[in-house]
This record gives structure tokens, sequence and C-alpha cells, in this order.
């Protein structure tokens, strides 16, 4: 199931209308179905976060890295997920412009700390290309 659609899934298990959610979150009803409907792909963690919370669940559910219980892929069913695809996604939540709504020990995370970590992630990921091309090399 994609984000759009448990957007959508949830939303109409909590039969809440399109309006409501776009009240609570000051959109407008377009937009809800914008998110829906899967035009707007990569939404920003600061648009997720409150989608979230209006459709009581969690963001991680919403991503499709949790189920609706709040378990993650790997502890519900087992499945092939791509590193890229999830740190891509990732990468596209943790930026700069993001920084007031990103914490890090309980303070907001410097547009500085935000590039560390972006780095890190991108560097783990080149460094597990490697490990394993070294293992299937021997």
């Amino acid at each position: 199931m994609t984000t759009a659609e448990r957007i959508k899934a949830r939303r109409k298990e909590l039969d809440m209308s399109a309006d409501v959610v776009a009240d609570k979150l000051g959109v407008s009803r377009s937009t809800i179905f914008r998110y829906e409907n899967g035009d707007i792909e990569k939404m920003p963690i600061d648009v997720i976060r409150p989608l979230a919370k209006v459709l009581r669940t969690t963001p991680g559910y919403l991503l499709g890295l949790e189920d609706a219980e709040g378990r993650t892929e790997a502890e519900s069913t087992p499945s092939e997920i791509s590193i890229d695809e999830e740190v891509d996604m990732l990468l596209s939540n943790i930026s700069p412009a993001s920084s007031s709504t990103l914490m890090l020990d309980g303070k907001p995370a410097s547009p500085e700390a935000i590039a560390a970590l972006r780095s890190a992630l991108t560097t783990g990921v080149t460094m597990a290309r490697q490990m394993e091309k070294e293992k299937k090399d021997e």
C-alpha cells in the first residue's frame, strides 16, 4: 500500500471527510485529495507529522515503515525492501529547511547537524555496498 493509499484508507477508517482533515491542517480540500491520489509523492516530514496526528496514527504508518499496530515491517511480515529507496525517503525528509521540526536531544537540529546526518546516511550505504562487494568477491 502506498502512502497515498494509507492516508485515504485511514481517513475513511475514521469516517472523516477530506474537509475535516483539511480544516485541521489548515490546507485546502484539494490538497488532501492530492495527497490521497499520490499527486504529491515525496511529502516532507513537516507535512507527514501533523497529518498523522489528525489521522490518529504515526508518520511511520503513513510512510509504510510500520503497520497499523506500530510494528515495523521487519516485526510484522518479511519482505524485500530496497535500502536505496528507504535512504532516499529518509534523505528527502531530512533537509536543512526542516531544521525547525527535526529534533536532536530535545532541541531543534542545526543545519550543520542535519548535513552531518545526511552525510552519514549516504556514507553508510556506500560502506555497506563495499562490504557486500568484498564479501561477494571472496
